[in-house]
C-alpha cells in the first residue's frame, strides 16, 4: 500500500479559503520535515564524534 492510498482515506476538514493547498500534499510535507528533523542529532554526533561518515 502506498502513502497515496493510505492518505486519499482521509477527509479534509477544512472549508473556504483553508483548502487553499492539497490535504494530502501537506501531510506528506509533514512527514518528509519530520525525517529530516529528526536525522540532525544523528548528523551532528556523527560529525563530533570524529568518525568518517
Amino acid at each position: 500500500m502506498t502513502l497515496i492510498e493510505v492518505f486519499s482515506r482521509v477527509e479534509d476538514p477544512r472549508r473556504g479559503p483553508a483548502r487553499r493547498h492539497d490535504l494530502h500534499e501537506m501531510i506528506l510535507i509533514a512527514l518528509c520535515a519530520s525525517e529530516v528533523i529528526g536525522s540532525v542529532p544523528k548528523i551532528v554526533s556523527k560529525k563530533h564524534s570524529g568518525r568518517k561518515w
